[in-house]
């Protein structure tokens, strides 16, 4: 059982086991997918975990870990933004994001910069 707060803090030194990084990835790759379909391309992250994939639902519940933690581990692919309203920040896409798939790549870089 993870304490909350650990996969973040293996993401951040570059650490996360290579088991993992699957899972991470395929977390990712759903948040893309959603925000690819809305218009605008930028939504808060709390009504992105709802729709995410169950296997996305299910490593983020294993992990302890809130979606918006995992995404500001990636400040390259998902950027925030000023709500319009209200105080949560909302999650977009950068230009790298925008440009093409993420991979594995992406998600074993943490760290290592």
């Amino acid at each position: 059982r993870f304490r909350r707060g650990q996969l973040a803090n293996l993401l951040r030194d570059g650490q996360l086991p290579e088991e993992c990084v699957p899972d991470v990835l395929g977390v990712l790759r759903d948040v893309q997918a959603l925000l690819l379909q809305e218009v605008g391309h930028a939504r808060p992250p709390s009504s992105l975990g709802n729709k995410l994939s169950a296997a996305s639902r299910r490593f983020l519940k294993r992990f302890r870990i809130r979606l918006n933690e995992v995404l500001k581990q990636f400040p390259e692919l998902f950027e925030e933004s000023p709500p319009p309203v209200g105080s949560t920040p909302y999650v977009t896409l950068s230009a790298r994001c925008l440009a093409g798939e993420i991979t594995s790549g992406d998600v074993l870089k943490r760290g290592a910069s």
